[in-house]
């Protein structure tokens, strides 16, 4: 939705924009980072996980971060940019036309989501209070942190 309303153009446009937008996203990997490596701090004196995981987010909290990380996505920037326009005949009218690419594609993130979410109940008890999702929060912890250090060396 961000992308559509133009600012993948303004992106294009104005390159001080992704600038800015790269370090806002380097900021951000980078609280995930830290998140993720107190949660594995957590489990390792003592608290269990799912204390450590209670301790750490809100019930509403989930909720922000997802709208935070979608909204801040550039890739989605960039494949609505990308490839939306493609799909939209110049001669109609846009607006049902971008409304209609919107819907189908809320819907196909709403199943593959769903998808994610059945698959992740399904091994949710098996891995609830095991070593191995301690081990889970450092790796990401980790691989937030590279992932910020590759974007912000990157030119």
């Amino acid at each position: 939705l961000v992308s559509l309303s133009g600012i993948g153009a303004l992106v294009l446009a104005e390159p001080r924009v992704l600038a800015i937008l790269r370090w806002f996203g380097i900021l951000y990997l980078s609280w995930l980072g830290t998140k993720a490596f107190l949660r594995f701090r957590a489990s390792m004196i003592g608290q269990s996980l799912s204390d450590a995981v209670r301790a750490a987010e809100k019930s509403t909290s989930f909720f922000r971060h997802g709208f935070l990380m979608s909204l801040s996505n550039m890739n989605a920037v960039l494949f609505f940019s990308a490839i939306f326009p493609q799909f939209i005949d110049a001669s109609a009218p846009i607006a049902p036309q971008v409304g209609l690419l919107y819907v189908t594609f809320c819907v196909c993130w709403l199943v593959a989501f769903l998808s994610y979410a059945t698959i992740g109940a399904i091994i949710r008890g098996s891995i609830r209070n095991s070593s191995a999702t301690r081990w889970l929060h450092f790796l990401s912890g980790t691989v937030y942190f590279a992932a910020a250090g590759v974007l912000g060396f990157r030119r």
